[in-house]
């Protein structure tokens, strides 16, 4: 339909084809595109990876919601206790984390020094905020490369 009213102009389109992207990745360059997702066959559940992650979450929290399932997708995952730790392997995840973070979560963030933000979902309740807190700024350190001596993190409690 496009086509037909005029608003599509097929010569004017590239002649992609094939597997390679590297016109696709030169085009993103010329037009200062900064975030080229990952070629994929579809849909996510196809990826081994997301795959092993998200029936890992449905063991754990059988009534998990679609902020749970989209986290899985921007982290490093860890499990510990009732305690999910969402840990950035980016800059693209530390946005995506800050923006799913639901109240009650927790994140972490390193105030000198480059490293991960790290988010925390207590899946249970049981865990007491000191505990958290300990665990998280571990998580933090583990993940992050030049430490400065007197490292500084923030921590904040969501409250939406």
């Amino acid at each position: 339909m496009a086509e037909k009213n005029g608003l599509v102009d097929r010569d004017k389109l590239y002649d992609i084809s094939g597997r390679s992207r590297k016109i696709q990745m030169d085009l993103a360059q010329k037009f200062n595109i900064p975030y080229i997702p990952q070629p994929g066959g579809g849909c996510i559940l196809t990826e081994t990876d997301y795959g092993q992650r998200l029936k890992k979450l449905i063991s754990i929290k059988p009534d998990f919601d679609g902020s749970d399932a989209q986290v899985l997708r921007h982290c490093r995952p860890v499990w510990e206790k009732n305690l999910f730790f969402a840990i950035a392997r980016n800059q693209a995840d530390c946005i995506a984390l800050k923006s799913l973070a639901k109240p009650s979560d927790t994140i972490f963030e390193p105030q000198n020094f480059p490293g991960p933000i790290v988010l925390v979902r207590n899946f249970g309740g049981l865990i007491g905020q000191e505990e958290i807190e300990i665990l998280g700024k571990r998580y933090l350190l583990q993940y992050s490369k030049k430490i400065p001596a007197a490292s500084e993190i923030s921590m904040a409690m969501i409250e939406k």
